[in-house]
């Protein structure tokens, strides 16, 4: 239990209990690989608003908890909040490396120096990006479900697991034969899919939920800008 590995992989070392186990599956994160985040590093100890991003991009490990990012079965949604400030961290270094001098220049400047319109502005950004960071875990955890629900299909249809519906003497020839092992076996596999599985549909559910929310923020945060510059 202290290699760091999910059930399945606990599994695959030769453990047959992952009872306890706090670390959960992996899940993929569209857009954010080596590349991205080298891309992030390099931009983390940049000038601008970059320096208090990625002073906490460095703070939370983003690079280690991006380079495998996983669920966490200790928390209620399925994953730590350190996962989604890390995405949303990485987009927001990544948005500053890749913009261009002009666009950005108003974002260099301390808040007191902006326009209530580019004050207002950097507001809305951190609702918007935190939105999409929500969307990229939600999507990673559904895609993820999505493969695990397959293998859990694959399982089911396969011969081994068809002991439990066989007669006591199949059983027990099956028994003599030394083929419970391999029924065993197959019997962990199904749950360690099972609860990664169940684990993965609770944080596509949570995610998703919050990434609305998210957006709501951010939509009335945009009417109160947009009021603010009419009137």
């Amino acid at each position: 239990l202290d290699g760091g590995g999910g059930n399945l992989e606990l599994l695959s070392q030769g453990y047959r209990s992952w009872e306890g186990n706090n670390v959960g599956p992996r899940i993929p994160l569209q857009g954010i690989d080596k590349v991205s985040l080298g891309a992030a590093a390099d931009a983390s100890r940049g000038a601008g608003r970059a320096v208090r991003d990625g002073a906490r991009w460095r703070h939370l490990r983003c690079k280690e908890e991006l380079e495998l990012p996983r669920l966490d079965p200790s928390q209620a949604n399925g994953y730590s909040r350190a996962l989604v400030l890390c995405v949303a961290y990485t987009i927001r270094l990544l948005e500053a490396a890749w913009a261009e001098p002009k666009a950005g220049a108003s974002e260099m400047l301390p808040e007191r120096h902006l326009t209530p319109r580019a004050r207002s502005s950097r507001r809305l950004l951190g609702s918007d990006v935190l939105q999409r960071a929500y969307d990229l875990v939600g999507h990673g955890c559904e895609d993820a479900h999505q493969r695990y629900r397959a293998a859990l299909a694959l399982l089911a249809a396969s011969p081994s697991n068809a002991a439990a519906g066989k007669p006591a003497a199949a059983a027990a020839e099956e028994r003599q034969t030394g083929q419970t092992g391999q029924t065993g076996l197959s019997e962990s596999v199904r749950q360690a899919i099972a609860e990664d599985g169940a684990l993965l549909e609770r944080c596509s559910r949570h995610a998703r939920r919050q990434a609305a929310r998210a957006f709501a923020r951010a939509s009335r945060r945009h009417w109160a800008v947009r009021r603010r510059i009419e009137f």
